[in-house]
């Protein structure tokens, strides 16, 4: 079985509300989401690995769990590439404006021409 190193926390033990940084507490959720997404796909490789059982209700047992921990794995993957965009979006809102928008400058430019 493959060995999954912690992830390290980025944000800091100072909870005063002025300390506060989106883009940091999203970064250790995705960082924690990632694990919890490695730790479901083995969990979904192990459960179909597993031999299926001789008696009927053993093995609709064995399927309910192969169903359970692959919506898992599906759902951590969900999470993490909605994680990624949240990522995305923020690390675009700290670029400058005008990186953002192309046409920020030159409407600026405009209405102080006008």
């Amino acid at each position: 079985m493959n060995t999954i190193a912690a992830p390290q926390g980025t944000v800091s033990n100072n909870t005063h509300a002025d300390n506060f940084k989106a883009i940091d507490a999203v970064e250790t959720l995705l960082a924690h989401l990632v694990r919890i997404e490695a730790v479901a796909r083995v969990a979904c490789e192990a459960a179909d690995e597993l031999r299926s059982p001789s008696g009927r209700s053993a093995k609709r047992e064995l399927m309910r769990m192969q169903i359970f921990v692959g919506q898992a794995a599906h759902e951590a993957v969900e999470a993490v590439t909605q994680a990624d965009r949240l990522m995305s979006d923020l690390n675009g809102q700290r670029r400058p404006r005008a990186e953002r928008e192309p046409g920020a400058k030159r409407t600026r430019a405009r209405s102080n021409q006008g």
